[in-house]
C-alpha cells in the first residue's frame, strides 16, 4: 500500500513515506537522498572531526 509514496534512504536503506517526513514531498528528489537519521550522524562525524583538526 502506498509504495509509489515510498523513499528509501541512500545511506542506510530505510524507508520512508514521503508524506510522513517533515516537512512533507510531493515528489521524490532528484539524485540521492539521505534520511534525517542518517544526516544526523554525517552532522555529528563531522563535527568531531572539525574538532579534532
Amino acid at each position: 500500500e502506498n509504495d509509489d509514496q515510498l523513499l528509501f534512504c541512500d545511506d542506510c536503506d530505510r524507508g520512508y513515506h514521503m508524506y510522513c517526513l517533515s516537512p512533507p514531498m510531493s515528489e521524490p528528489p532528484e539524485g540521492s537522498w539521505s534520511c534525517h537519521l542518517c544526516l544526523r550522524q554525517l552532522k555529528e562525524k563531522a563535527s568531531a572531526y572539525i574538532t579534532l583538526t
